[in-house]
C-alpha cells in the first residue's frame, strides 16, 4: 500500500490467540492484547466483596507501546514497524477486570479511579512482554505479570504472585509473536482470575 504525501495509512490488527499469522509489512502495524476465552464458566456464587482493579505504571521495556523481541538471553529490541495499541499494563488490567466480571467472581468489579469504591484492590504490573527468539525457530511469546491483592480497609497485603506464561509462536515475525503473546495472555487470565478468587476467600499468611 502506497503512503499518500499527507497521511500514513495505519492498519489495526486484532490478533486473537487462534488468529491467522500474517507476514510482516513495511507499513506500521498495530496489534492488540485480547482474551482468547472471554466467556469462562461463572462461579456458582460471587464472593461478597467489591473489587477495584488498579493498573500500576511501570517503566519496564515490556510495558512500552513498542513490540519487543529477543534473539539472545538478556537482549531486547523493538520491531521497527510493529506496536501495541495500548500500553501492556493498562490493557492487561482491563482484560483481567473483564474476566473477573465474566466469571461473576465478586459482587462488583471496577477500575480504580472510576468513582466506584471497593474493599479489595487488585494491583496489576506487566513487567515483561516479549517475542523470545533466543531458543531458535519461531520462538515463543512470553509475558510476566505481577499481581497483588490488598485489603483496602485493613491496608493489608493478602497475596502477591508473579505469573510467567509462554506460548509457542508459529512464525518468527511480529505477527507470529503477537499471536503467541495473546495465547500467553489467555493462559494468564485463566490462572490469575482463579488465584485472585482463592486469595480473597483464604488470604495468604
Amino acid at each position: 500500500m502506497r503512503r499518500p504525501a499527507v497521511a500514513v495509512a495505519l492498519t489495526l490488527l486484532v490478533v486473537a490467540g487462534c488468529g491467522s499469522i500474517l507476514p510482516e509489512r513495511s507499513a506500521q502495524t498495530y496489534y492488540r492484547f485480547d482474551d482468547g476465552a472471554p466467556s469462562p464458566a461463572p462461579r456458582a456464587e460471587p464472593l461478597q466483596h467489591a473489587v477495584v482493579v488498579a493498573p500500576i505504571s511501570s517503566n519496564a521495556v515490556g510495558n512500552a507501546y513498542g513490540m519487543v523481541y529477543s534473539r539472545s538471553v538478556g537482549e531486547r529490541a523493538y520491531y521497527q514497524y510493529s506496536e501495541w495499541t495500548d500500553r501492556p499494563t493498562l490493557r492487561v488490567a482491563q482484560l483481567l477486570l473483564e474476566r473477573l466480571e465474566a466469571r461473576h467472581s465478586f459482587a462488583s468489579v471496577a477500575r480504580l479511579g472510576s468513582g466506584v469504591s471497593g474493599d479489595v484492590a487488585v494491583n496489576v504490573v506487566v513487567d515483561d512482554v516479549v517475542h523470545d527468539l533466543s531458543g531458535g525457530g519461531a520462538g515463543v511469546g512470553r509475558m510476566s505479570v505481577r499481581i497483588e491483592v490488598v485489603d483496602r480497609r485493613q491496608r493489608r497485603l493478602l497475596g502477591r504472585h508473579i505469573f510467567v506464561e509462554t506460548a509457542p509462536a508459529q512464525t518468527a515475525t511480529a505477527a507470529g509473536g503477537a499471536a503467541a503473546i495473546n495465547r500467553a495472555v489467555t493462559t494468564f487470565l485463566d490462572k490469575a482470575s482463579l488465584w485472585i478468587e482463592s486469595v480473597v476467600e483464604s488470604p495468604e499468611t
